[in-house]
């Protein structure tokens, strides 16, 4: 079976969305004729972990490498465990940086000084964020430092460049470990 896991990404930018999307392209059963149950055997889990994920909860990564396992051992599918893997992840999901920045209410220059922060952070992990490969871990972390930056200056300061930078490494490496 085909799958076209980018256009499902761009569909379903919600983990749960994608997540059923995923299932129906399988033909697994709808909700109350076995979907969890499905779920359940596929990924290892507990049964009250699946009505989470149903409900929006993103799971750990582990369960989502046996869900991956699974769907490629035991489907004929056109993608590999690790492709499926990014698609539940959340990893083909393009991710529209102004419009992001803009939500966190952040002034232009704001927004330049964080982008400016995890280019430098990003450099000083030798990691390039112009090459293409590490453009969704650069637009990750702005957007996190940009949340953390926009928080700050609610509660009435904004962080200096040192503070920024020093999130900034922190969410970078968070991200490098796709625990963001």
């Amino acid at each position: 079976m085909l799958l076209d896991l980018e256009a499902m990404s761009q569909e379903n930018t919600v983990f749960r969305d994608r997540l059923e999307a995923l299932l129906d392209a399988l033909d697994v059963p709808p909700h109350g004729e076995g979907r969890s149950t499905w779920l359940v055997e596929a990924a290892g889990i507990q049964p009250v972990a699946a009505g989470r994920w149903f409900k929006g909860t993103s799971p750990r990564r582990n369960n989502l490498k046996s869900l991956a396992a699974y769907i490629v051992k035991n489907y004929p599918v056109n993608v590999t465990r690790e492709e499926l893997l990014d698609y539940l992840s959340g990893k083909y999901i393009k991710f529209d940086v102004g419009a992001e920045l803009a939500k966190c209410g952040l002034s232009s220059p704001e927004q330049g000084l964080v982008q400016t922060v995890v280019t430098r952070a990003m450099q000083g992990k030798d990691l390039n964020p112009l090459d293409e490969d590490n453009l969704l871990l650069w637009t990750k972390v702005v957007i996190r430092v940009a949340r953390f930056y926009a928080l700050k200056i609610g509660k009435g300061k904004a962080p200096d460049e040192s503070t920024i930078h020093a999130a900034a490494v922190a969410f970078l490496d968070l991200a490098i470990l796709d625990a963001i």
